[in-house]
């Protein structure tokens, strides 16, 4: 869900507690509570089910040398030195964060290989 489509969410959300607070306000009547109520129960279900988007940082310089320096300059399978691309060990959509202890440098082979894995 983009930013526009969440506004909306949290629009009609509003809209349906205003209701809501009126027609308990008006008419005290218990069926149209519960339909307002249950109208906003789906709203928010429908906006809890929404995948959450994740932040993806760029990897700092001075940690990329730190993770350079850790392995020697090359991939962590097969010694290849060039081209290097910077691996997180658990991925940053399944939690992981870009830290030394989660970065390894692997060869591009290597990279797209354990990428597809996951």
């Amino acid at each position: 869900m983009n930013e526009k489509e969440g506004f909306w969410v949290w629009i009609i959300g509003i809209f349906f507690l205003v209701v809501l607070g009126w027609a308990v306000w008006t008419y005290g009547g218990k069926l149209i509570f519960f339909i307002c109520l249950l109208l906003l129960i789906l709203l928010i279900g429908y906006f809890l089910r929404q995948p959450r988007r994740y932040v993806r940082e760029s990897i700092p310089e001075w940690m990329k040398q730190e993770v350079l320096k850790r392995q020697g300059g090359h991939c962590k399978y097969c010694e290849k030195n060039y081209p290097l691309q910077f691996h997180h060990i658990v991925p940053v959509h399944k939690g992981g964060l870009t830290t030394i202890e989660n970065l390894e440098c692997l060869c591009s082979n290597h990279h797209d290989s354990i990428s597809r894995v996951r």
